[in-house]
Parts: C-alpha cells; sequence; structure tokens
C-alpha cells in the first residue's frame, strides 16, 4: 500500500480560489460545478500511490425558502405570481409593472422559490409560480390554476417535517415586559390613540384598546408597539418594527411602500388592502399568528401565518397580488438610538417642509460623537425624503439637486436651524448618555429546526483525476 493523504481547509485565498465566496450568486466552483449563493463546495482530494480521487459534496443554508407559508389553509385567488431574487440591487432595479419579468429566470437573476402550507392549499384563477407548491395536505387547482416556472411542481402531501415556519410572538417585543432588557426611561408613550402623519423614533409603546395611524405613517429605525388593535389609513415607511398584540387592518390611498425595510409582527389577524400591484409595495416581513389576507399590491420579503398551539388558525388568502421572495428583505438587524437629542423642527420651519411635502430623515447621532461620547463638533447634516420617494443622504446633495425654489429655500431655512438649534442639544449630550439599542434582530434561517437549515444539493461523490 503506498501512502495516502487528503486536506480540508478554511483558507480564504482556497475559498476565493474555487469561487465560493458566501456572498456570490451563481458561480462557477471546482470541477467546473455551478456553486449557488449561502452555499459551501466541499472539495476532498485523496493520492493513493500514483492515483489521485477527488470527494466532492455541495451543501446550501437554506434559509425561509417560501415566497409565502402558513400552518393554516393558504388560498390564492385572482392573478397572483411568486418569485425570488437574490440580488437586492438587482431586484430594485427591475420595472413589475407587468408582472415579474420572465427573462430575468434565464439571465440567472431569479432563483427558485416556494409557497407552502402545512394544511390545505387551495388555488383559484391564476398563479405564476417560479418554484414548487408545497402542502402538508391536499392542493387543488394545481393542475388548472397555476403555470410553473423554472422547473417548479405541485408536491402534495409533503412530509410535514420538511415544511419549516417561523414562530414569532409579538408579546415577546413588548418593550414593557417584565422581561424585557429595554429600561422603561426608554420607552416613549404617545397619548392619546389617534394620530395623523405620525413619525415615530426609538421604542413607543400604546396600551390603548385601538390605534387608529392615518396619513404618512414613518418609522425611523424605531419601534410601535400595540397591546391593542391597530388601524392605519394612508402610507406606511420607514425602517423598525410594528408589533401589534390585537389585530391590524391597513387600508388607504396612499402608496404602501416601504423605502427601507419593516417588520410586522402581529398576534391576531391581519387584512392588508393596497391600490394595485404596481402602486402598492411592501418590503419587509409580515407575520401573524391569525388569519392573513392580502390584496392588490407587492410584497418584496416574505409573508407568513404561523400559530403553533393553533395551527388552522394561521391561514392566508391572496388575491391579486406579486409576491418576490428575497433574503436580504427577512433579514434584520435593527437598532435604535437612545440618549439622542429628538431632532424637532420649530412651528414655521415645519410648516414650510409639510407644504412642499418635504421628510426629513434623522441624523445619526453617533457620527457626530467623539470616543468620550460627547459631540465632536461636526456640522450637522441630515437626509431628505421628497414627496415622490426620491431620497437624498444629506442635505447637501439635496440642495445640489433639487431646482424648485420653495423647496431649497425651505431646505436652506432648515439647515440653519440644524446647525444651531440641533447643535446645541448634540452639545449637550455627556459621556454615557447615548447608547444604541437593539430593535429587531431576525435570521431567516435560525428559526428553522436544525435539520432544516441546511440542504446537500451535490450529493458526495468520488471520482479519479
Amino acid at each position: 500500500m503506498g501512502c495516502s493523504s487528503g486536506f480540508a481547509d478554511g483558507d480564504l485565498d482556497l475559498a476565493s480560489r474555487w469561487n465560493m465566496e458566501p456572498d456570490s450568486g451563481l458561480v462557477v466552483g471546482g470541477l467546473g460545478h455551478y456553486v449557488p449563493a449561502r452555499s459551501v463546495q466541499l472539495i476532498g482530494v485523496a493520492e493513493v500511490g500514483q492515483v489521485q480521487k477527488v470527494f466532492e459534496l455541495v451543501v446550501q443554508r437554506k434559509g425561509l425558502e417560501y415566497a409565502i407559508a402558513s400552518s393554516g389553509e393558504l388560498t390564492l385567488r385572482g392573478e397572483n405570481e411568486a418569485a425570488a431574487f437574490e440580488s437586492l440591487t438587482e431586484l430594485e432595479s427591475l420595472n413589475f409593472s407587468s408582472g415579474v419579468p420572465k427573462a430575468d429566470l434565464l439571465d440567472g437573476k431569479q432563483r427558485k422559490t416556494s409557497i407552502a402550507s402545512l394544511s390545505p392549499m387551495t388555488l383559484e384563477r391564476h398563479l405564476t409560480l417560479f418554484g414548487d407548491a408545497v402542502s402538508a395536505k391536499e392542493i387543488v387547482g394545481a393542475e388548472s390554476n397555476v403555470t410553473f416556472e423554472g422547473g417548479g411542481e405541485a408536491k402534495p402531501f409533503t412530509d410535514a417535517g420538511k415544511i419549516g415556519l417561523p414562530e414569532l410572538n409579538a408579546r415577546d417585543y413588548d418593550p414593557l415586559r417584565t422581561s424585557s432588557s429595554i429600561e422603561s426611561k426608554y420607552v416613549k408613550r404617545p397619548p392619546g390613540s389617534n394620530f395623523n402623519d405620525p413619525i415615530f423614533s426609538g421604542f413607543n409603546y400604546s396600551s390603548a384598546s385601538e390605534v387608529r395611524l392615518t396619513g404618512n405613517v414613518q418609522l425611523e429605525q424605531a419601534q410601535l408597539h400595540v397591546k391593542g388593535d391597530a388601524y392605519i389609513d394612508g402610507s406606511l415607511s420607514g425602517s423598525g418594527l410594528l408589533s401589534v398584540e390585537g389585530d391590524l387592518i391597513i387600508t388607504g390611498q396612499a402608496n404602501l411602500e416601504a423605502a427601507s425595510q419593516l417588520a410586522i409582527v402581529v398576534n391576531g389577524d391581519v387584512i392588508f388592502r393596497g391600490q394595485g400591484k404596481s402602486q402598492s409595495l411592501f418590503k419587509g416581513l409580515l407575520f401573524s399568528q391569525g388569519s392573513a389576507q392580502l390584496s392588490n399590491l407587492s410584497v418584496v420579503g416574505g409573508v407568513y401565518a404561523n400559530n403553533p398551539t393553533q395551527p388552522d388558525k394561521a391561514s392566508i388568502e391572496l388575491s391579486d397580488v406579486t409576491l418576490i421572495e428575497q433574503t436580504e428583505s427577512q433579514t434584520f438587524d435593527l437598532k435604535t438610538e437612545v440618549g439622542a437629542p429628538e431632532y424637532s423642527v420649530p412651528g414655521q420651519t415645519k410648516s414650510r417642509l409639510i407644504e412642499v411635502e418635504i421628510t426629513i430623515i434623522n441624523p445619526k447621532t453617533s457620527e457626530y460623537l467623539g470616543p468620550d461620547g460627547t459631540y465632536n463638533g461636526r456640522p450637522i447634516s441630515f437626509g431628505v425624503r421628497m414627496a415622490d420617494g426620491t431620497t437624498y443622504a444629506t442635505v447637501e446633495e439635496a440642495l445640489a439637486r433639487i431646482q424648485d425654489s420653495q423647496i431649497l429655500d425651505a431646505l436652506n431655512s432648515l439647515k440653519i436651524m440644524a446647525n444651531t438649534a440641533w447643535v446645541r442639544e448634540l452639545s449637550q449630550i455627556k459621556p454615557g448618555d447615548y447608547k444604541e439599542l437593539p430593535i429587531f434582530q431576525f435570521d431567516p434561517n435560525t428559526v428553522l429546526n436544525e435539520a432544516s437549515q441546511w440542504k446537500v444539493i451535490l450529493p458526495g461523490q468520488m471520482r479519479r483525476i
């Protein structure tokens, strides 16, 4: 017998040579095989005398593979479609006004997604699905009402253990709960139960049995926790967490565009009515322990209904919805600032901003504090969001690009105010006052059981080289 040897290596340069970077899309790996994102290609080389053999295995960190999934019944009515995109940048450059661009599947921009249910699935009218329809029970209408793209197929009576669903509870995000790590002094309690054009920052808590939000509802790296029911009649935008222990109803004429990323966790039922798939967009994660009814909108991220104790209660009903499963949009590491200025805008300046329909994006306080936690003297700036959704990272960029004199006057006035009133507030911050605290962390892969987190794409095989 000759001597034998082999290797297993975690060297990053070696990973690069084999095209195994986890952040890349579909690339050619070792031995000419394609390696998709969130995957590892393991290659072992063995020498026995003059003979070399290679052993290859490709495994993928699955994450949530569903555009929608429920523990209860899943019903799709009207014209619906479900697809998935690997790259968020590529996704944002596409036009979905005529539905999901079919050619992108051939260009490799899309990847396979699925819809899933632990209960019966009913597919009425028409569904275009870039993946599989998976159910632990029967699937009604798959043969006549579904166009499967990308090699997808109906998979009724699938082992329920293979359908991984997240488990979330709005009560776990109550910032005033006994086990909360958030000090109560950092939690705001907005008075009343009716809010028009509200802008929420930091942690916000309402104990009202019914909260009504109208107009432009904005979460600026914020949480709004509602003990009762919540009603939104208008737009919902920004970054943050809306946690509702009762029911949630979202309606209205305004565009439901999430300019950044939103997580909605509801213990009751959800009704989400948009104004058309090309006009109303929600980007992020929507989870319900009760029923979820969505209509006339597009969702980039994921929609899930799951009730571990009463599985049948958590159903989903869709009507005229485009669903784009996108891992980045469902992965959250949201934090908010406490002990920071409120960055309030006084009366006359605020009126001018409302008149020209401008929204201010607050400065990030950490950029204006030195190592000792006090103001570093840097001139202050802020972001600007226009009525049409156009966003400028800094007011200086907005002033350079905007031509409307009325808007320019309002921004110049605000800039002068910011570098007096806001700088004065920053100067009053003492060491230890300012903190960044977590709002919502969510890794889609961690909510799956261990067996569901990984799958073998290319089974181990040995060949002579």
